[in-house]
């Protein structure tokens, strides 16, 4: 990464598993985990749990990046809404603790990035790019999908928005990308 410190916060944001990655170029630090409220609670119950687990992310690593996955709208108009309810509580959280719009990813934007046509792939594809960093024996799609789509988002964030990738190498899939 370049000279500049980049602290970068990445959320795929769900309604069930939102999944989180953080970076910072100083240190080569890369965290994550994932947002999960209560599957039995109530919708403002998952939603003021959601808030105030954005808080500590916001508290702790201090981000000057954040990038947030766009509301997905698919076929079920109850999940979109439902999604966009996730998504306004992110963007005004980031907003009210950081001073900061973030910026919204289409939530395609990272499998037309790596040049894959489904999550599975893309879980693929960043499992393998990453391995040393995070791969264990007990890693798995289901599991570790939010995740890896949150880390894929920022690698596209990176590369597209902050310029800040150094190395590109064709690969069978697409493209390896380095620091």
């Amino acid at each position: 990464m370049s000279s500049k410190n980049y602290k970068i916060l990445s959320l795929d944001v769900s309604s069930t598993s939102t999944g989180w990655t953080f970076v910072n170029s100083k240190d080569m630090l890369l965290v994550f985990g994932k947002i999960m409220p209560d599957k039995k609670a109530h919708l403002p119950e998952k939603l003021t749990y959601f808030r105030k687990n954005i808080i500590t992310l916001l508290k702790k690593y201090k981000p000057n990046n954040i990038v947030l996955e766009d509301t997905f709208a698919g076929k079920n108009p109850k999940v979109t809404k439902l999604l966009a309810k996730f998504g306004g509580v992110a963007e005004q959280t980031v907003f009210q603790y950081c001073k900061k719009v973030p910026y919204i990813m289409g939530n395609t934007t990272p499998k037309s990035f790596f040049k894959v046509r489904s999550k599975e792939l893309l879980y693929e594809v960043i499992i393998d790019l990453k391995e040393d960093a995070f791969v264990n024996e007990d890693m798995n799609f289901k599991d570790y999908n939010d995740i890896t789509d949150s880390i894929a988002q920022l690698l596209c964030y990176c590369h597209d928005i902050l310029k800040i990738i150094k190395f590109k190498e064709e690969v069978e899939y697409g493209f390896r990308y380095n620091f």
